[in-house]
């Protein structure tokens, strides 16, 4: 099956455009956010710009592992995520860290990182980005057939593309790779009605299909 195909371990039904994602509507709304202790150097907050994680890739990295770590442990000791995979949960904390990194501000980011209490002006930023998360997640979400598709194979790579690794670098080099799979993979069934045949119909890929998808694995696994 297509499944297969991805690289992954895990067994199970892959058809393209199924509405996969629909389970992320049981993700928490938002994730109270504990105290992380972020290195900057020493240098101090003041003299950086108004969204400081926009221009300091190491604070910014930093930062985002460090919600990542916060956020996964939260969400699997949820009893509504329990059908949910560490990959799947580590790929919405991905999205969460990320989001919120582009919108924290330089007085936000300096009392979380004295290990104080988050301002009041952060909180709807902790909701903002789980909702933009939890909407990148789901196909029906999407606005072109294109996108959800996309978003539908990005869901099952993440689910099967290495599962055991769940740390914050296996999470990154995951969502890396399964972007580029999805991308590529929904531009070759736009462009070959055969393989969009197989994709649609569930079908096992022909030689030629199995071939192709082989390709994307070892191009987009070279980019990693």
């Amino acid at each position: 099956m297509w499944l297969d195909l991805i690289g992954g371990i895990v067994p199970g039904a892959f058809k393209f455009g199924d509405v996969v994602a629909a389970r992320f509507r049981a993700v928490a709304v938002f994730i109270v956010f504990a105290a992380i202790a972020i290195s900057t150097g020493g240098n101090p907050l003041a003299a950086e710009p108004d969204l400081p994680l926009l221009q300091d890739e190491s604070a910014r990295t930093a930062f985002i592992s460090g919600v990542y770590k916060t956020c996964l442990e939260r969400q699997r000791k949820l009893r509504e995520n329990a059908s949910l995979t560490a990959p799947e949960l580590g790929q919405y904390c991905l999205c969460y860290g990320r989001a919120l990194a582009d919108i924290i501000d330089a007085r936000e980011f300096e009392a979380i990182r004295q290990g104080g209490a988050a301002p009041a002006s952060f909180l709807p930023k902790t909701a903002s980005s789980a909702k933009l998360c939890r909407a990148k997640m789901r196909p029906e979400a999407q606005g072109t057939a294109r996108e959800r598709d996309m978003v539908t194979v990005t869901n099952e790579c993440s689910r099967t593309y290495f599962p055991q690794d769940t740390d914050f670098a296996a999470s990154v080099v995951r969502n890396k790779y399964c972007v580029c799979f999805a991308s590529r993979l929904v531009d070759l069934a736009t462009n070959d009605k055969l393989i969009a045949n197989e994709l649609y119909g569930g079908q096992t890929p022909s030689p030629a299909s199995s071939k192709a998808v082989k390709e994307i694995k070892d191009y987009c696994s070279q980019r990693l």
